[in-house]
Order: structure tokens, then sequence, then C-alpha cells
């Protein structure tokens, strides 16, 4: 099992049952549900689609339609673009 720092994570990518965990480093696949891993992750990570949980530290730019972590460009799901109209830098 690998440990992953909450400041090296970039964003999370849902695969049905599985989930990649993005870092600047690498991408780890691991056998995970992404509904589980929002419920135990801190403030400072914000859910942008059903497939996609964003940590706010990392977000280069952003719009109504997509939030870009330096060059990925990820599309914010229509259920979730009222939470993630203005997000801002999480408090660590």
């Amino acid at each position: 099992m690998a440990k992953i720092l909450y400041r090296d994570i970039e964003y999370i990518e849902s695969h049905s049952d599985y989930v990649s965990i993005h870092t600047s480093a690498e991408s780890i696949l691991t056998k995970e549900k992404i509904s589980h891993l929002a419920e135990s992750l801190p403030s400072k990570f914000l859910r942008i689609h059903r497939s996609f949980i964003v940590n706010k530290d990392k977000i280069t730019s952003y719009s109504t339609q997509e939030i870009s972590v330096g060059e990925t460009q990820l599309n914010i799901g229509r259920s979730y673009k009222r939470r993630s109209r203005k997000p801002s830098k999480a408090k660590n």
C-alpha cells in the first residue's frame, strides 16, 4: 500500500470501482469507490463531477464548464456547478 500525502494529490478520477489518484509525479490506481473517498477527504478537496475530485490548492484556472489542474482540464458536472462556482483555496 502506497502512502500519499494530501498535499501531493492534484485530483482523483473515478473508473467505476477503481480510482486513479493523480499527483505531479505519478498516477496510482486503487480499488476504491470515489464516493467513499469523498467522505473521508478534508475540505481542501472539492467534488466537481461524479468522476472527479480536485485539490483546491492545485487549481490553476476555472470557468463555468471546467477546472484546470496544471495542463489537465476537468469537466464540471451539471449537478456540481453550484458547489464549484467559485472554488477558493483551502486553508490548511
